[in-house]
């Protein structure tokens, strides 16, 4: 357990020095540009050894976990499942929102339709209206 701070201060101390290392303005010394290039490689090679180190010790935890305390891992997966389900229906919310957005700009790019265009849209309205007035009057004797 001892092992796990010093382990996180190692990668954050790491990680500062990396990113030290990328942005060191050196105007008094003239650094060789492949001595650059070694030390920063040398010092994201660190970084990158200590953040597998720092990986495997929560998975070897999680692992644990996982063998002695089985109904921990099940509390986490239905807590993460409830998480998603939540987030599911917030989305589908919002695409029926939007859903009623477009519906009703494309009622209202119908309803200007005929207004603006009076001979297309009558001559369909009037065919429909004759066709059911026809229907009417052969339904009728």
């Amino acid at each position: 357990m001892n092992e796990t701070p010093n382990l996180v201060q190692e990668f954050e101390e790491s990680f500062q020095k990396s990113l030290a290392a990328l942005i060191e303005e050196d105007e008094l010394m003239n650094k060789d540009t492949e001595t650059v290039q070694n030390t920063i490689d040398d010092k994201i090679k660190h970084f990158t050894d200590l953040a597998r180190q720092l990986e495997t010790f929560f998975l070897q935890k999680r692992l644990l976990i996982y063998n002695y305390k089985p109904e921990m891992v099940l509390k986490e997966d239905t807590a993460e499942l409830k998480a998603e389900l939540v987030r599911k229906d917030e989305l589908i919310k919002k695409h029926y929102e939007k859903l009623h957005q477009w519906q009703s700009m494309l009622a209202d790019v119908q309803g200007v339709q005929p207004t603006g265009s009076t001979v297309r849209p009558q001559g369909g309205q009037m065919t429909g209206q004759s066709i059911g007035s026809t229907q009417g009057t052969q339904g009728g004797p």
